[in-house]
């Protein structure tokens, strides 16, 4: 529905061509299953197709799985144009929560630069003011010694 196209059962492919409009996102490290022929399967593949990838795929359009192969890090497009609405992709979800967390880590690294720079500015600017208590209390002894020979 999402896709807003219809695939009779016996028409869906593990294997879809682009003609079919639709491909599938697995999550789960089992997704090389998805590769493997049904037609010179056995009963094995079929259940290890079940059991090892279950529900953590879902069929998306071809454009969602090109922007999301092409770079992790990037909304694909379809997620832009949802704004905030959920259309239940869980592909889309997880692009967007790679795109935040990507975002999230840039700005953590932009903000541990910064806190060494003020830690640095901080060792200079204490280091400054421990020369000049040092010169004022030099300059203290020395004043003090010059009143002491003006008495």
């Amino acid at each position: 529905d999402r896709l807003r196209i219809v695939v009779a059962p016996k028409k869906v492919r593990l294997q879809p061509r682009p003609k079919d409009g639709y491909a599938w996102s697995v999550t789960s490290p089992n997704a090389g299953l998805l590769k493997s022929s049904l037609s010179s399967g056995n009963i094995h593949l079929y259940r290890s197709i079940c059991n090892k990838i279950g529900h953590s795929f879902e069929a998306i359009s071809l454009q969602t799985l090109r922007t999301s192969q092409s770079n992790a890090n990037c909304i694909p497009k379809e997620a832009e144009s949802f704004g905030d609405r959920t259309d239940g992709s869980f592909t889309v979800e997880i692009s967007k929560l790679k795109a935040a967390n990507s975002s999230i880590e840039n700005e953590l690294e932009r903000t541990r630069a910064r806190l060494n720079d003020c830690l640095n500015e901080s060792h200079t600017v204490r280091a400054e003011a421990n020369k000049l208590r040092r010169d004022m209390q030099i300059l203290r002894s020395h004043n003090k010694k010059l009143h002491d020979e003006l008495i």
